[in-house]
């Protein structure tokens, strides 16, 4: 099921699943016989896209070069002191994303460079409000306002700072965290029924993360053309 399709679908899911459709018009009774039973059909719910379709994929072109799915290592950050800075820097367990997922998928890639970049992916039967988890975002990420240190399970990192953050369209929120010799550029996108999370650290600064988060977040919604 495309995303496009799947969404529209999704409030006759909510508010319908279970029950019936009545047909229109009602059947008129012959002299002398007995109405005929209204005829009613069963609404069909659509499924939810699997959240892994939703990933880039293999083989796709990025501002990181063309990129290749592999597993999420143990260099990613899992908690953060202080906790005021998980927001900021957790790429695995981000507390931005809400709870109550139906499918979850996540995968980092390799870029032919040093720049290390990732994604996961939560998909929802219920509606989300994508404003309203921008800006939850934004004031999460904003409480970040000293050093930060990401533990990962094969070690702690140095100390970051949280240097730009801002909501960049519709249900989309960019921020970064760097330190002299390494920056990591996030973004969170939600729609109706998906929030996605993106990552990419590297050397190098300047990675054009609200380009690519818009890009994405219009990637989602156009699953279906």
């Amino acid at each position: 099921m495309k995303l496009r399709g799947w969404l529209a679908a999704a409030p006759t899911i909510i508010l319908l699943a279970g029950c019936t459709n009545l047909v229109p018009g009602h059947p008129v009774a012959a002299d002398g016989a007995a109405p005929a039973p209204t005829t009613a059909t069963t609404s069909a719910a659509a499924p939810p896209p699997q959240a892994a379709a939703l990933l880039t994929p293999t083989g796709a072109q990025t501002p990181a070069g063309i990129v290749t799915q592999s597993p999420v290592g143990v260099n990613y950050f899992t908690s953060a002191d202080p906790p005021d800075c998980a927001a900021a820097i957790l790429f695995v367990g981000s507390p931005l994303i809400p709870p109550g997922s139906v499918d979850h998928a996540e995968t980092s890639y390799t870029t032919g460079g040093a720049a290390m970049m990732a994604e996961s992916v939560d998909v929802y039967t219920e509606t989300l409000d994508p404003d309203r988890l921008r800006l939850d975002g934004f004031t999460a990420v904003s409480k970040c306002t000293g050093e930060a240190v990401g533990n990962a399970p094969q070690g702690p990192g140095d100390p970051m700072s949280l240097t730009q953050f801002s909501m960049a369209g519709d249900g989309v929120l960019v921020w970064t965290m760097s330190r002299p010799d390494w920056t990591c550029d996030y973004g969170m996108v939600a729609v109706e029924h998906a929030v996605l999370m993106l990552s990419l650290c590297d050397a190098a600064p300047g990675f054009p993360m609200e380009q690519w988060a818009t890009q994405r977040r219009e990637q989602l919604l156009a699953q279906d053309r």
